[in-house]
């Protein structure tokens, strides 16, 4: 493996327990629970570790001496640009689903908007490296 599909490797796993974390404390505490206090910090201590987690990957991957080529450029490129559409899809179907089960209501409570947010920031890192562990695979 080299240093970009080891990187996107590891950001996977770190990325997918963030999400996996994100989406089961929002599951088990529900709308009004995911922005008590103590989950809020909870939730917060757990990201910061996942940020925590990123940068020593990058710090301890980017002390090898790999040189990038085409292909590794190629990989990257088209990772992020199936990534962006993949991303937006996810945030549109997402934020649909929440106008069609709130229309009634008038409004969306706000602890959607965190989650929202959170399950975004970790749902990007993860895709982005799923795509590029597959193109690696697979070019």
């Amino acid at each position: 493996m080299i240093k970009q599909e080891k990187r996107a490797f590891y950001t996977m796993i770190i990325s997918g327990l963030l999400l996996l974390y994100l989406v089961t404390d929002f599951i088990i505490t529900g709308v009004d629970g995911f922005l008590e206090r103590t989950n809020f910090l909870a939730t917060s201590a757990v990201i910061l570790i996942a940020m925590i987690g990123f940068g020593v990957l990058i710090y301890v991957t980017s002390k090898s001496n790999e040189v990038t080529d085409e292909r590794d450029n190629s990989v990257m490129l088209k990772a992020s640009n199936n990534a962006i559409i993949v991303i937006t899809m996810f945030v549109f179907v997402l934020m649909i689903g929440l106008y069609l089960v709130y229309e009634e209501a008038g409004l969306i409570p706000v602890s959607w908007a965190w989650f929202v947010a959170y399950a975004t920031f970790a749902f990007a890192y993860f895709i982005t490296s799923i795509i590029t562990v597959v193109l690696y695979k697979v070019l």
